[in-house]
């Protein structure tokens, strides 16, 4: 079943697959190259786009996220990039807004971006209705090994493409999935082919054997 629906994805043109799928790999850098990607694509009009850099301050001192994120990681999910504009597909990462229906994890479209007072405002479909909210930044603190620890972000994470991991309880319209030597078992691969309720809205665009 899994190789005669690979070979379809073959076989049909792949024009809306890469805006209206949700890309699932097994490796966080994977997925971030895909979004940096899809989201470079993006048409953007009046510089209406944030590229926006964690601000890390270790006890006071302020560190590059890049240098600072394998600690940081363990204790915030408030990525060191994210890349936002109009049309660019995001999960929100708190449940801040949970009494109007968004929690972490929930899927949205921005639909503007205000880059003099960082803001943006997202569109999620909650429970059959469509809101719209305007989206700051946060600030995360916390302690390692005694020492104050703190990033300032965005609560968001692009997700034209998601790990396996990250799609864990998600249900998805769409999903491309990648079964490659990167999917490391079969209940990795179980996750990822089970986030569609409908098997025609899953495309494989790479399959390997995977042993039972």
């Amino acid at each position: 079943m899994l190789q005669q629906r690979h070979s379809e994805f073959l076989l049909r043109p792949a024009t809306d697959i890469l805006l209206n799928t949700t890309h699932i790999v097994a490796l966080k850098a994977n997925a971030q190259q895909i979004n940096r990607m899809i989201c470079n694509s993006l048409p953007t009009f009046n510089n209406k786009f944030i590229l926006s850099r964690a601000t890390d301050f270790i006890n006071f001192v302020e560190s590059d996220p890049q240098s600072s994120e394998h600690m940081f990681k363990q204790k915030t999910n408030l990525p060191p990039y994210i890349r936002l504009q109009p049309g660019a597909r995001i999960m929100y990462l708190n449940n801040s807004l949970f009494e109007q229906g968004i929690c972490n994890g929930t899927i949205g479209v921005i639909t503007d971006v205000n880059p003099e007072n960082l803001s943006v405002i997202i569109v999620f479909s909650i429970r059959g209705s469509i809101i719209d909210i305007e989206i700051y930044k946060i600030t995360h603190y916390f302690k390692i090994n005694s020492n104050n620890y703190r990033r300032t972000q965005f609560p968001l994470q692009n997700c034209f493409a998601l790990t396996v991991h990250k799609t864990q309880g998600l249900t998805l319209p769409r999903a491309s999935i990648s079964l490659n030597q990167s999917i490391f078992s079969p209940g990795q691969a179980y996750v990822a082919l089970s986030r569609c309720s409908r098997w025609e809205n899953i495309e494989l665009p790479a399959l390997i054997y995977l042993p039972l």
